[in-house]
């Protein structure tokens, strides 16, 4: 199905946060005062300048889209990165920021691009800190259905289209990558052609790579 007909399938608009601040990964950072009486899971996630924020029923993700030359209709692959505990732009940031413009996935996404690799890359931040994982998995299935429907995949083509979806997790990230994973085999099959139960999927075929 089209995202537009999609159960809870909302696509919002969010601003970019332009305020970053230091952080500390000591103990002392986790426990202080002022954050003892505030649930974990609400707690803001990172700073991250999606492009939009997507919505399925109680869950929500924010995204940043990085096409590739050959988008959409070259795309072969799409590749999904997806944060730690407390979301944002992703691992290997400079020490004691929460925001670096230099981060591993976001230089990749760059080296790809330079690259010409056919693949678009979604990079992936939860609303909040440590979210549920069952939230976290609606949250990157939205957003593969999003990438699906951009690259045009979602197409009534004769000819069979064959993508590669790629999950890279870091720390609470990769528990959803492989919780995602096995959902998306379960639903997709292991050749991928179970996708075209859904409607606008007919001709596709969706596989999960790793």
């Amino acid at each position: 199905m089209c995202p537009e007909a999609m159960p809870g399938g909302k696509m919002e608009e969010v601003s970019p946060k332009s305020s970053h601040r230091e952080v500390e990964d000591s103990p002392q950072a986790e426990s202080s005062p002022e954050l003892i009486n505030v649930p974990f899971e609400k707690l803001p996630a990172y700073p991250f300048p999606a492009d939009i924020q997507l919505k399925l029923d109680d869950a929500s993700i924010n995204v940043i889209m990085h096409k590739c030359h050959q988008h959409p209709k070259g795309t072969k692959a799409i590749v999904l990165l997806l944060p730690g505990v407390h979301g944002g732009v992703g691992p290997c940031r400079q020490p004691g920021q929460d925001f670096d413009e230099r981060c591993l996935y976001a230089s990749l996404a760059q080296r790809l691009h330079e690259r010409e690799i056919p693949a678009d890359l979604y990079r992936c931040s939860w609303p909040f800190m440590r979210p549920h994982i069952q939230n976290a998995v609606k949250g990157v299935v939205r957003a593969l259905h999003l990438a699906l429907f951009k690259a045009r995949v979602a197409g009534h083509h004769r000819r069979e289209r064959k993508v590669k979806v790629i999950l890279i997790g870091h720390s609470l990230g990769a528990s959803v990558a492989l919780s995602c994973a096995l959902y998306l085999c379960q639903q997709f099959g292991s050749d991928g052609r179970k996708c075209r139960d859904l409607d606008c999927l007919e001709h596709a075929s969706v596989q999960v790579a790793g």
